[in-house]
């Protein structure tokens, strides 16, 4: 005679995963002894119809269990936080993408809540590839429990938006780099990473690589006096020897004096933009310095 033995379905980090209930279903119905496994509605309790003669309750008890650790161990579910969404558009193609990374079961984004939850068969894929497909689509998307350090650095160049996403393209394809914060009024970066997988020398390396000149600092930067900011100083230049030559010109039209002092007031304004054009060819981009240098 067939016996019955109610279990609830108790599986950490899945307590409301309909799937995985069923997954446990399906593998306690395939027991030799088990006539019947059946979920409930909510999926929250399982009847199992048992012939006691072939596989004993202490049996049943352990098969249970068995297969709710296997279960456990192959199927994962995450939520990751998500930085960068400015719109429901944004999250829907995060959803999209992360939903055609194979292995990925589902995958749901919450614009509102700036986060992701995703289950995964950790056999075929884990959380690093689900990272990546969110980091492909310009988003980024921070690991829940990951070790991570903090470095602030200072980048002298770093003064207009086409500074800020040259870096950000180097900092985007730096594996172990979970978030950054970008300060133009201070010039600095904080960025947070992995530990495990890079250091702040590769941060700076990455900076580096585009010409700038980029330096740690425990703390942000308190603002450059106007007698040392490289700015100020090239437009106060530029403005002094603009002003001369209206003077030149408007005494002397024509004269070498004149011409010699537009030149200067030509390069002490525009230095700057081309030290940044130089670097944007040297790394094949076409920015806002560019043009500027060429007009």
């Amino acid at each position: 005679m067939d016996h019955r033995f109610d279990v609830p379905v108790l599986i950490p980090d899945a307590e409301d995963c309909t799937a995985c209930a069923e997954r446990l279903r399906s593998r306690l119905d395939a027991v030799d002894g088990i006539a019947e496994a059946e979920l409930d509605e909510e999926g929250r309790r399982l009847t199992v119809t048992y012939d006691p003669s072939v596989v004993p309750l202490s049996v049943l008890e352990t098969h249970v269990k068995e297969a709710g650790l296997a279960l456990q161990r192959r199927f994962r579910h995450a939520t990751l936080r998500l930085e960068g969404l400015d719109c429901p558009e944004c999250a829907q193609a995060v959803e999209h993408d992360v939903t055609h990374v194979p292995g990925v079961l589902s995958a749901t984004a919450n614009f509102a809540a700036a986060s992701l939850y995703v289950e995964y068969d950790a056999e075929a894929t884990d959380l690093d590839r689900v990272a990546g497909a969110v980091g492909r689509t310009g988003y980024r998307a921070v690991i829940p429990g990951s070790a991570s350090n903090v470095a602030v650095v200072r980048v002298a160049e770093m003064d207009c938006q086409d500074e800020v996403k040259a870096i950000e393209g180097r900092l985007r394809s730096l594996p172990g780099v979970a978030s950054w914060q970008v300060n133009l009024l201070e010039r600095t970066l904080r960025v947070q990473f992995d530990p495990a997988v890079l250091q702040a020398d590769a941060v700076l390396a990455a900076i580096r690589a585009l010409g700038m000149t980029p330096e740690l600092t425990e703390r942000a930067v308190e603002a450059v006096a106007w007698r040392r900011d490289p700015v100020v100083l090239s437009t106060v230049a530029s403005g002094v020897c603009l002003g001369a030559a209206m003077i030149v010109d408007w005494s002397a039209p024509a004269s070498f004096l004149g011409h010699v002092l537009n030149g200067l007031a030509l390069g002490a304004g525009g230095w700057m933009a081309a030290k940044k054009a130089v670097r944007a060819i040297m790394a094949r981009r076409l920015d806002m310095n560019v043009l500027m240098t060429i007009a």
